[in-house]
């Protein structure tokens, strides 16, 4: 009960219902947002739970007066992610570290790969004795385990988790599969057989690495592009009441029909109609162009533009969460959900790098992209 008392001052008050945001740190791939939303949306009262997987941030709803933000932490907790009322430099700590993860494990996987591959092709041309073989299996075995292990902690970790708790995710079957072809090729070297599979191991691991390292660092522009929108927002208006009377008034509580006073240098807090005065706006958030302009009577003007030099009366047209600028924010946390392209690239290439390795050795596969 004291924790959530301590945190009664991040629920805000929305619609007639209490909302609160929540940092959640693991969150790997769309596996673990079905997971968290399935799990804290059974919890007593929640009446919407939505997971922003760029941002790692946790959306909760619960019918006014029934908030208890222990329990959904307490819920993330035992979903096996980190969880805490929402604070930036949490999510931005986070971020970078695992950015840092992911590139030292392609840089492990590709230095790697690319030296195994060198004994592995000295093999497949043939011509060597018995001993030669198995001595070059041996030394990609020697350098092929540590690389494995240091480049798929992204994916042994996550899958760990997840496993813990009862659940999968994507990394499940990585780990399966790379593990598998690990201890195999390992089992085969002992044996001294013809085929190892060390080069194609950390083929794999390297293309799928890859598709991580670029599908994060879109996110994070992505992520970039939203708080830079989220700047653009003005935090009040100055309203003009039916009797002339200017009042400043939290833009969230903007109603269209509502006449609103513009100063110069401010942004427009609502789209609307100019109704009286003329202005310059810069508007390059909306058409792209740097030059400001012109706002007279009668043109429609956008919230996060900026007022030049004049001041303007704008009659609002479209409240919070209907304007412009909101669309843009939705178009881009759309994006944000969606698989990356670059991930699924890298996904394709790296089954039919896999592929191609098992048809070598005689056997046959079909190309399933994780």
């Amino acid at each position: 009960m004291a924790k959530a008392a301590d945190m009664s001052h991040f629920i805000r008050q929305r619609d007639g219902r209490d909302h609160m945001e929540a940092a959640v740190g693991g969150i790997h791939c769309a596996g673990c947002l079905g997971r968290i939303e399935k799990g804290v949306q059974a919890l007593p009262g929640v009446t919407s739970a939505r997971v922003n997987f760029t941002q790692k941030r946790l959306s909760v709803e619960w019918a006014s007066g029934s908030a208890d933000p222990g329990a959904v932490l307490g819920k993330l907790e035992q979903l096996g992610y980190r969880g805490q009322a929402f604070a930036p430099d949490v999510v931005e700590t986070d971020d970078k570290a695992r950015a840092e993860l992911l590139a030292r494990s392609l840089a492990v996987a590709a230095f790697a790969m690319m030296n195994v591959l060198l004994l592995s092709i000295s093999v497949w041309a043939g011509g060597m004795s018995n001993e030669t073989r198995n001595l070059f299996h041996a030394i990609s075995a020697v350098i092929a385990i540590p690389a494995v292990a240091y480049a798929g902690r992204p994916f042994f970790t996550s899958a760990a988790k997840v496993l813990r708790h009862g659940g999968l995710n994507m990394d499940v079957p990585i780990s399966v599969g790379v593990l598998l072809a690990t201890g195999l090729s390992i089992f085969e070297t002992l044996r001294h057989a013809r085929e190892v599979y060390f080069d194609s191991v950390l083929m794999l691991l390297m293309f799928l690495l890859a598709g991580r390292v670029l599908d994060h660092a879109m996110r994070r522009k992505m992520r970039s592009e939203a708080v830079n929108l989220a700047a653009l927002r003005a935090l009040s208006a100055e309203r003009i009441d039916d009797q002339g009377q200017i009042t400043t008034v939290p833009v969230d509580i903007l109603r269209p029909g509502d006449d609103i006073l513009v100063q110069p240098g401010n942004r427009i807090p609502a789209d609307g109609v100019v109704t009286h005065g003329q202005s310059s706006i810069d508007a390059s958030l909306v058409t792209g162009e740097t030059a400001p302009q012109a706002a007279s009577v009668g043109e429609s003007v956008y919230a996060g533009t900026l007022n030049g030099d004049g001041q303007l009366t704008v009659k609002v047209r479209a409240a919070v969460g209907d304007s412009l600028l909101d669309e843009i924010e939705k178009l881009i946390a759309a994006a944000e959900t969606a698989r990356s392209g670059y991930r699924h690239i890298a996904d394709r290439a790296a089954a039919r790098a896999l592929c191609a390795r098992v048809r070598l050795a005689g056997a046959s596969c079909d190309v399933t992209p994780f």
